[in-house]
């Protein structure tokens, strides 16, 4: 199995293709080992650019010629030449598709990886140097969801939550990686997560924010506070332990453009559904989804604060929750 996926790899990389990858820490490293072997087959010169699109930035984006890095199909975009994906979500291994996303050839594994790092380690015979080992297992940690169990790999988790939104955190950080600069890596980490522990002090004043409106609860944020959007992730479960669906709204200048909705017990697309269908029939454009018990609504031109209220209301009274 590995050597026919170097083998794909090695005939795809002999033209010109763009690097896309999540941009979460496995992403970054499943970039960067991508990238490790290019260059042992001579063709990483044919990378026009490294990416790391946003969260929702790939619906209906035109994707050219390209390796992707656990972003799989279901991202919403569109092939418009050939791409050849990694991933150990959606399916486990690798795929390679031609314009408009017609399977060309694929590698499934019956298998299960901790994260795709790990995946793209051995399905691509990645010869990793030592010094980077304690990345890779913080990268199998968190993306399993056990990054609290390990100091190396909570601290490295924390620092990148404390930088989620900058870009150039992730081009350092896949530099730093493909140069063996752990100490530089080290610095970044433990500055990082000092900062994020710190933003942590928001969390009892969100919380206190909350008010109940029948089985919603409806707390809110400054989205120009950096120490405030960090913290509203641990605000929002600790809502979630106590009460049945939790509304974060970031709020600016008494202007709500985002909802975050989540719960522990409900599902919460009728809540998401509710007020989609609420803003429409209101003549306020909107966007909104998500999985099972977590999504989001967007509202790119704002609708005042006492509105969204009214609409929570409103929702909350009817079997939509």
């Amino acid at each position: 199995m590995a050597s026919r996926v170097v083998e794909l790899l090695r005939s795809f990389c002999r033209e010109k293709f763009a690097l896309i990858s999540d941009g979460d820490i496995d992403g970054i490293l499943g970039a960067s080992l991508v990238s490790m072997k290019l260059y042992e087959l001579g063709c990483h010169g044919n990378v026009e650019s490294i990416s790391y699109p946003a969260p929702g930035s790939l619906v209906n984006a035109r994707i050219p010629r390209s390796i992707l890095v656990e972003l799989p199909p279901s991202r919403g975009y569109l092939v418009e030449a050939e791409a050849l994906i990694f991933d150990h979500h959606e399916f486990v291994g690798a795929k390679l598709v031609g314009r408009g996303g017609v399977e060309l050839a694929s590698y499934i594994i019956d298998a299960s990886y901790p994260s795709v790092s790990s995946m793209i380690r051995e399905i691509l015979e990645v010869e990793v140097p030592r010094e980077l080992d304690p990345i890779l297992i913080a990268a199998d940690l968190i993306d399993s969801g056990k990054s609290k169990e390990d100091k190396f790999a909570w601290m490295i988790h924390r620092a990148y939550l404390y930088h989620i939104e900058d870009q150039q955190m992730r081009s350092d950080l896949y530099m730093w990686i493909m140069g063996k600069e752990i100490d530089k890596i080290l610095k970044w980490a433990e500055e990082g997560s000092r900062r994020y522990e710190k933003s942590r002090e928001k969390i009892p004043e969100i919380i206190g924010r909350a008010q109940n409106i029948n089985n919603l609860t409806v707390s809110w944020i400054d989205p120009r506070s950096k120490e405030e959007k960090i913290a509203m992730r641990e605000a929002m479960l600790e809502l979630e332990r106590k009460h049945d669906i939790v509304l974060i709204l970031e709020v600016e200048n008494n202007i709500v453009k985002r909802a975050h909705i989540g719960s522990m017990s409900r599902l919460v697309k009728p809540v998401i559904d509710g007020i989609l269908e609420e803003l429409r029939r209101r003549n306020i454009t909107s966007s909104g989804g998500g999985r099972a018990n977590v999504g989001g609504i967007q509202i790119p031109e704002g609708i005042e604060l006492a509105e969204m209220i009214e609409i929570v209301k409103e929702i909350s009274k009817t079997k939509k929750t």
